[in-house]
């Protein structure tokens, strides 16, 4: 994930401009770290076993001398160490003062202090990720939309990516993973757009693949694979998948979902 602005609406169009940015001409820098120890201890370890391994890139380092980028604890605000996940918090003077008539939330968000250190008032960015020993920021994901399990921490496009590779017939940017608990059990669920016309029996091939890829690779028994019709994912205007918009849509049953009959006749 690289470092990007998000839309404020209201009055004020950015939160924030710049957050880190790579040198110049440096390319892309990445990390191998052990996967069951982000998972369980939040913690980025380097990665002594290829099948626990994740590779991460670097968002770039903070602009030191204008800003301040620190990681925090989501529950308790208490500012952690390099190398330990948590919520990015940021500070300076290029982050908005808040929403317009919005004072409640903007204490929330605008105006939070780390509790051992004192530090703020920085403005609550909903991302998860790190900070190395190097000042090098790592994304790992939206806080809301991650997916806990059993204790662990699950970015859900590391579960998507999983099952885009699990077929040619499953449509580029069209896989969308999220979960709901239903008071008995936390349930995953993926939805997936299909590019071509696809037979029943590849449909029944290509679920059982999926179910025990996502299996091998994230300990994950998904719920329901379900097939959607073109455009039923919904994105943002620049192409972002909408998790809780698709979720909301899924558990009201407004999802236009393809029977195994209609899937072998969707064209993308």
């Amino acid at each position: 994930d690289q470092p990007r602005s998000r839309g404020l609406g209201d009055v004020y169009k950015r939160q924030t401009l710049y957050v880190a940015s790579a040198e110049y001409m440096q390319g892309s820098k990445f990390e191998t770290i052990d996967r069951d120890k982000l998972l369980y201890e939040k913690i980025a370890t380097p990665s002594t076993d290829s099948l626990l391994e994740r590779k991460l890139v670097s968002s770039g380092r903070p602009w030191k001398e204008k800003e301040t980028v620190l990681i925090a604890h989501p529950d308790s605000n208490i500012e952690l160490e390099d190398n330990h996940l948590g919520e990015i918090w940021l500070m300076g003077k290029h982050v908005a003062k808040g929403y317009w008539n919005k004072a409640d939330l903007n204490e929330t968000l605008f105006n939070v202090f780390t509790v051992n250190t004192n530090r703020g008032p920085c403005f609550r960015t909903g991302d998860l990720g790190y900070l190395n020993s190097s000042g090098e920021l790592f994304v790992v994901g939206r806080l809301k939309d991650m997916i806990i399990l059993r204790g662990k921490n699950y970015a859900p496009h590391d579960i998507e990516a999983t099952i885009q590779n699990c077929s040619t017939y499953i449509k580029p940017n069209a896989v969308l993973v999220f979960s709901y608990d239903d008071e008995k059990s936390e349930n995953v669920i993926a939805i997936i757009e299909v590019r071509q016309k696809i037979g029943e029996e590849d449909i029944l091939s290509m679920q059982e693949t999926i179910k025990n890829s996502v299996n091998l690779e994230h300990e994950i028994l998904l719920k329901d694979i379900v097939l959607v019709q073109k455009g039923q994912i919904p994105k943002t205007t620049s192409g972002k998948l909408q998790r809780q918009k698709c979720k909301q849509l899924y558990l009201d049953r407004k999802l236009k979902i393809l029977s195994s009959k209609e899937a072998a006749y969707a064209i993308a």
